[in-house]
């Protein structure tokens, strides 16, 4: 984890979405060092951590939405009870608000982490992500995510 100062998490704790962005870049920059490091995710022993920073960076960069729209809820009153902040009532409240600046950026935004929340919410209740590995020859094999269980991966 990287150092930060005082004054730095403190911010980071009084603004979640600031500390979702922040918690998810950690686990990204862990999977990093995984990858520099030439951790092997055949290996049941070192799978287990790429599969818990993957989890971790889902569940964070995820989460920065989910506080998004409770933010946007805080911050224009729109005052939804907390388990109906979810997207189509903060885009209709926006739309009714004639806020259509963020209704695109916010759109654009969820658009963009729709895959990211579906692979979330499947590994949150798989015993294992779904994964195929393609052996090569001229190099260190190939790992595959899987969306769909019937896909196959690519040839060679």
């Amino acid at each position: 984890m990287s150092e930060i100062s005082e004054d730095e998490a403190g911010k980071l704790i009084e603004n979640r979405t600031e500390f979702k962005l922040y918690a998810a870049e950690q686990h990204l920059n862990n999977l990093k060092r995984l990858e520099q490091k030439g951790s092997n995710m055949r290996l049941f022993k070192e799978r287990v951590h790429w599969e818990m920073e993957i989890e971790s960076f889902l569940f964070h960069i995820v989460g920065v939405c989910d506080s998004l729209l409770a933010k946007i809820n805080n911050n224009w009153e729109l005052r939804l009870k907390r388990r109906d902040v979810n997207i189509n009532n903060i885009k209709f409240f926006l739309n009714y608000l004639n806020e259509q600046a963020l209704l695109i950026n916010l759109t654009n935004f969820i658009e963009n982490t729709d895959k990211l929340r579906e692979w979330r919410n499947r590994i949150t209740h798989e015993n294992l992500m779904n994964i195929q590995i393609r052996p090569n020859t001229d190099r260190e094999p190939e790992v595959y995510f899987v969306d769909d269980p019937k896909k196959k991966f690519p040839s060679a």
